[in-house]
């Protein structure tokens, strides 16, 4: 891959899982947002589907889905949800993961993963 493709495919990596690092904040921050939460869930598939289109990404984060799912389930109920920094800290971790093998895919394979995940999120509405 060339330097300036490699360099593309970084900077579309970082963008892509952007809002992902941002949802993470908020919830250390303790003000985590319903749609941080349908994005970290996005960030699951899209490591799915790019596994599926042949890049090498991180095992699933069963951190970060745990952490999804609890938080969901305080918003349901209404209760307050104690996470645990070392799970916080391995997802954090895995998403860093995630980005750099993204950074190291062909263009053209984000920009497949862009459109997989954009029908995806049309069906979802």
């Amino acid at each position: 891959m060339a330097k300036d493709d490699k360099q593309l495919s970084q900077k579309i990596a970082t963008r892509l899982l952007a809002p992902a690092f941002a949802a993470f904040e908020a919830i250390e921050a303790g003000q985590v947002k319903r749609a941080q939460l349908e994005t970290l869930d996005m960030t699951m598939k899209l490591a799915r589907l790019a596994g599926q289109r042949g890049v090498r990404v991180p095992a699933a984060s069963e951190d970060l889905a745990t952490i999804v799912d609890d938080i969901a389930g305080a918003f349901e109920t209404g209760d307050v949800v104690q996470l645990d920094d070392d799970q916080i800290t391995r997802a954090t971790q895995w998403l860093k993961a995630m980005r750099n093998q993204l950074g190291h895919a062909r263009n053209s394979t984000l920009l497949a993963l862009i459109d997989d995940l954009t029908l995806i999120a049309t069906l979802q509405e």
